[in-house]
């Protein structure tokens, strides 16, 4: 807990203060931050230490529901729990979403630039989105506007499984209107188990489903969607299990 806080401290150094965001206006642009980076170095320090699956968990379950508010409205027009909620958890893990779309290098390049280019400037959420584009050289609006925008859910299915002469194909769905990453545990008939990872840009040209195809040499017994490291609303449709007569 005391190493949590005094990370989370440290790093409003950066926002608030380097750069002079108005965390009073939009309180996301700097405890997102803070949140964010205690989660990704806290295991670094205490052994077992895990702000992140908490989050995740958060943002499933409450991403959507009647008192969400977009992030892009001022902070003062939410209240309550759900200022708390949109200022640390969701905005933490949109921003580990970007990472995972971008990759760790291009995220720190942009995050760097993002940082330097508004130091003492006082940049408000456009002048964030505009430079990871800038730096990103793509327009982003697909990632930015349904997790700062709108007032969707993550939520993913597995559609479908079939087998056929040593090749496997997953279909994942996109219920839910925010993109997410894909990771699945493959479990096999002699319980050995795969994981695989596909980046959320297999969401980027608005489709609704995404096919992953596997090279298989042994029965498939179950697949199943890891919500530990990804938000997901709905748990109902997350795992196939393949019917053995």
């Amino acid at each position: 807990g005391q190493a949590g806080v005094t990370l989370h401290e440290i790093a409003h150094t950066y926002f608030p203060f380097y750069m002079g965001i108005n965390e009073r206006k939009y309180a996301w642009m700097d405890e997102g931050w803070a949140t964010f980076f205690t989660s990704a170095l806290i295991k670094n320090l205490v052994s077992g230490a895990d702000e992140f699956t908490g989050n995740i968990l958060g943002v499933g379950r409450q991403m959507g529901n009647e008192f969400d508010t977009p992030m892009i409205l001022p902070s003062i027009a939410t209240r309550g729990q759900m200022l708390g909620f949109n200022s640390y958890a969701k905005a933490s893990i949109s921003y580990y979403v970007l990472k995972d779309i971008l990759g760790d290098e291009l995220f720190k390049k942009a995050l760097h630039e993002y940082i330097y280019r508004w130091n003492g400037k006082h940049p408000i959420p456009w002048d964030f989105f505009f430079t990871f584009n800038d730096v990103a050289k793509e327009d982003l609006s697909w990632f930015w506007n349904p997790w700062y925008f709108e007032r969707g859910f993550p939520d993913l299915a597995i559609k479908s499984v079939k087998v056929k002469r040593g090749n496997a194909e997953i279909v994942v769905e996109k219920v839910g209107s925010v993109p997410v990453p894909v990771d699945l545990k493959v479990t096999y008939a002699d319980d050995s188990t795969e994981d695989i990872h596909k980046s959320t840009t297999v969401w980027k040209a608005g489709n609704k489903e995404t096919k992953i195809n596997l090279t298989v040499k042994k029965e498939i017994k179950k697949v199943e969607l890891n919500t530990k490291l990804v938000p997901d609303a709905d748990s109902k449709n997350n795992v196939f299990e393949s019917k053995k007569k």
